[in-house]
């Protein structure tokens, strides 16, 4: 078990590159189109490559990193060479002015997609050899508050991203794109990513073996065979092409739509988005603990899935009540259903390696986190282009935006009801407890 210290350690680093990814979840795409000028279905490509880029890193870095020996273990090595990476690749994917010809369409989609699909590569061998460590170095009955500290670090880099999405804009209208405040806030969150690996590195000690792996194909074949996993992974995966739209989306929709402005909305906006969140997670930690995993992610689509089409009333229709109030309404529906989607995929596909360990004795914990990634970043990619294609419809007649800022809503709700599909016929709530009793060994 690990100590209070390092369970912190544990999930602290989220917070760092959770920052980078959702930034640039967030303002990618909208920056690239609305200030670097990209056509928008360039804009969705060069989101649809990197993602593709990302599926294979994230499963190289897991099976690689299963099979690393060293003297800091398997997982460490990763740490230290990802990290700085990772926040090169962010700062350089925001800098194209300094070195292009921006008026070269081409050019500055090679240069975005390059630089995209490094951190997207660099956030694959990062973060899956770091999820494939808490299923060695934890117990089960440790993982729910663990990926809560997870979930809090990373949702405390979604307040950042979304408050600093939402100023960036309005810094680069009043500074240009060689603003000085744009260029030390990312010298600043690349720096800030970097030194909280350490306390990983510093404060947890190594896996405590390294049994011998078999080879990929058999590993592959093994893991393939597990219905519940593969069922997982069509589950999430589905789903991510409507959050993926989702996250890409949003701030252009805020500002544009909701009419979210100034740095009191912009706070408040970002406020009330954390708060309902992280308010929301023990809510959703005994929802999990009491019902299981299925009935839990369920009820997340489902609370989305009835959310999102109201994007079709609000600022098109009359309301009884204020757009501003109904705008935090949508608000706060949306982001219950985040809050307990996004504390699920860490404890299930740790659950499900574990269950995997306990039944054959050898560590599949990297190949199980990295070869999700594949199918999940296909799914993701598909989810970067049709946003794409949205924002590429024609603008609504009298008004300044397109029809996709307002059809992408129901788009989103139809994905993750599908997503439904799959996972009620899932078993993601393997009985770890027992099955630990019964082989009389744990999973490290």
């Amino acid at each position: 078990m690990l100590s209070k210290l390092q369970k912190f350690a544990y999930g602290i680093p989220r917070l760092g590159s959770s920052i980078l990814l959702d930034f640039i979840s967030l303002t990618g795409g909208f920056i690239y189109k609305n200030f670097f000028n990209l056509d928008p279905v360039l804009t969705g490509t060069t989101i649809m490559i990197a993602k593709l880029v990302i599926a294979f890193s994230g499963f190289i870095g897991g099976y690689v990193s299963d099979r690393t020996k060293t003297k800091w273990g398997r997982r460490k090595p990763y740490l230290f060479i990802g990290a700085p990476l990772l926040a090169f690749s962010f700062i350089m994917y925001y800098l194209p002015q300094y070195f292009l010809n921006m008026s070269d369409q081409t050019v500055l989609f090679l240069y975005g997609a390059f630089f995209l699909s490094l951190f997207n590569f660099t956030y694959g061998i990062l973060l899956t050899p770091f999820q494939a460590w808490m299923p060695e170095i934890t117990e089960p009955r440790e993982r729910v508050f663990i990926s809560m500290l997870e979930n809090i670090s990373n949702f405390f880099a979604l307040a950042v991203s979304v408050i600093a999405g939402f100023m960036i804009p309005s810094v680069l209208e009043g500074e240009g794109i060689f603003s000085l405040t744009f260029l030390t806030f990312l010298l600043t969150v690349g720096v800030l990513e970097i030194l909280l690996y350490l306390p990983p590195i510093l404060f947890i000690p190594r896996e405590e073996k390294h049994v011998p792996l078999p080879s990929l194909r058999r590993a592959l074949e093994i893991v393939l065979k597990n219905r519940n996993y593969v069922l997982w992974m069509l589950a999430q995966g589905i789903s991510s092409v409507g959050t993926t739209i989702l996250a890409t989306n949003v701030i252009e929709y805020v500002q544009t739509i909701l009419n979210v402005g100034g740095f009191t909305g912009q706070l408040t906006f970002g406020v009330v988005l954390l708060v309902t969140i992280m308010a929301l997670f023990p809510v959703w930690g005994r929802i999990i603990k009491k019902k299981g995993k299925r009935f839990s992610f369920i009820l997340c689509m489902v609370i989305m899935a009835a959310s999102l089409p109201l994007t079709l009333i609000i600022g098109q229709v009359s309301l009884p009540i204020s757009q501003t109030i109904m705008s935090y309404i949508f608000l706060i529906l949306v982001s219950s259903g985040l809050s307990g989607y996004h504390l699920l995929p860490y404890v299930v596909i740790a659950d499900l390696a574990e269950e995997d360990e306990l039944k054959t004795g050898e560590p599949r914990a990297g190949m199980y986190t990295g070869f999700n990634s594949i199918p999940l970043n296909f799914f993701q990619a598909l989810g970067g282009i049709t946003w794409g294609f949205l924002m590429a419809l024609p603008k609504i007649p009298g008004k300044t935006y397109s029809y996709g800022l307002i059809y992408w809503g129901p788009v989103v709700s139809l994905f993750l009801l599908l997503s439904i599909l799959p996972i009620l016929k899932a078993n993601i709530d393997p009985p770890l407890e027992e099955m630990r009793k019964k082989f009389g060994r744990s999973s490290h």
